[in-house]
């Protein structure tokens, strides 16, 4: 656990630090929904952040607030696929501009 600051868009006039939980990485865990038995079945620091295929396939177990769920929902809308900011903030994966008012709505 803990917490760390996480720079995003260094060296540019967007340049910010975002401050998450955690220390980076995480866990994929299988849940069955049903019976609520969970089983470990990789461990993130084994999946290589460009490994897109792998980690976009799952959701983190964060609840979400209006106005980050809203520029999410948003921010799919606008990719025409699954994005989430927030997993790439915790993954340290490159982070695209037009995250911008993602990354200033949670960190305000």
């Amino acid at each position: 656990m803990g917490r760390r600051h996480v720079p995003v868009w260094q060296g540019t006039t967007n340049e910010r630090k975002v401050l998450i939980l955690g220390q980076g990485g995480g866990r994929l865990i299988e849940e069955d929904m049903s019976t609520g038995s969970y089983k470990t079945i990789i461990i993130m620091p084994s999946i290589p952040v460009t490994d897109s295929e792998t980690i976009d396939k799952y959701e983190l177990t964060n609840v979400r607030v209006y106005a980050e769920f809203n520029e999410r929902l948003y921010l799919c809308y606008k990719f025409g696929k699954n994005v989430d900011p927030l997993k790439d903030l915790l993954l340290d994966r490159p982070i695209p501009l037009e995250y911008t008012e993602y990354i200033d709505i949670i960190s305000s």
